[in-house]
């Protein structure tokens, strides 16, 4: 899947990029900005305490942003948790790299409030996985 996060910056830039990975990619979809990484708060954020499940999306995919730094969360938009850059970067060695095997580990261990990107983040609010 290849998708935008619609942004009032990047309205424009909507049916270019449509054109462009139509037809390339299993899916094309453009979203709406819902950014659970603590930039914007939303009526979700209810001030709980920390999450501490780990988070699916470090086991899904990862992000590229339009400069081309690979960040390992889709809500990451401004690349505060920056893995490295394609094309410079391989992204099959930024997935199996040192940065994100520790940041899956911090979350594994029940550390996620301590992962800055992470700490304001209320996704998922329950374990997703079976014994995590």
């Amino acid at each position: 899947m290849v998708q935008m996060v619609r942004l009032p910056e990047n309205e424009a830039d909507i049916p270019a990029f449509l054109r462009r990975w139509g037809g390339r990619a299993d899916r094309v979809r453009v979203k709406a900005r819902n950014d659970r990484a603590g930039l914007y708060a939303g009526p979700d954020e209810d001030g709980g305490p920390p999450v501490r499940t780990p988070c699916p999306r470090l086991w899904r995919g990862l992000a590229v942003l339009s400069d081309g730094r690979v960040v390992p969360c889709c809500y990451d938009v401004t690349g505060r948790e920056v893995l490295g850059s394609v094309p410079r970067d391989s992204i099959g060695d930024l997935w199996r790299g040192g940065r994100l095997r520790a940041l899956r580990k911090a979350h594994l261990a029940g550390r996620r409030p301590e992962v800055g990107l992470c700490r304001g983040c209320r996704f998922p609010t329950r374990p997703l996985i079976e014994g995590l």
